[in-house]
């Protein structure tokens, strides 16, 4: 049985998600979710290195992100052509789900927003911290904390 989640995109959506795309980056872009809940890490996770040879070959996309932490002081800065924050955008979280759905890929921290747009046909690559229970996607690939990887 395979039952990605997907969300339906009325026709003024539709209409407002292709001006909008237009004007910031044409039709090939990507999603970049770096955030998480732990504090005493900086929001931030010390295993993003593994997700990197998994995102070489979007290196020339351009990127909407959302991350807790300035991804100019990381590595992050050098991985991507272009970078525009979601947070400089004043979208709503439905619209911020339309342009994340429709993405080529979305690269990031095992975040739900993610898991429930992956029915849109996008390249999803999660790092999670390997408690996956019964939060698996299937298509996604999983990279894991010791660098391993897999999809379902």
């Amino acid at each position: 049985l395979n039952t990605p989640p997907e969300i339906y995109i009325s026709e003024q959506e539709e209409e407002w998600y292709k001006n909008f795309i237009k004007k910031y980056f044409g039709e090939e872009y990507g999603c970049l979710l770096l955030s998480q809940s732990r504090a005493h890490l900086n929001h931030r996770w010390e295993f993003d290195h593994h997700l990197f040879p998994h995102i070489e070959k979007f290196k020339h996309f351009p990127v909407f992100y959302y991350s807790s932490f300035n991804i100019n002081s990381t590595d992050w800065k050098n991985k991507f052509s272009n970078f525009i924050s979601f947070s400089d955008l004043n979208l709503s979280f439905r619209e911020q789900m339309i342009i994340k759905q429709k993405a080529v890929f979305n690269v990031g921290y095992q975040a739900g927003i993610t898991d429930s747009i992956s029915g849109g046909g996008s390249e999803i690559i999660t790092l999670t911290n390997g408690n996956l229970k019964h939060n698996i996607v299937r298509g996604t690939k999983y990279v894991f904390k010791d660098g391993n990887f897999k999809t379902f």
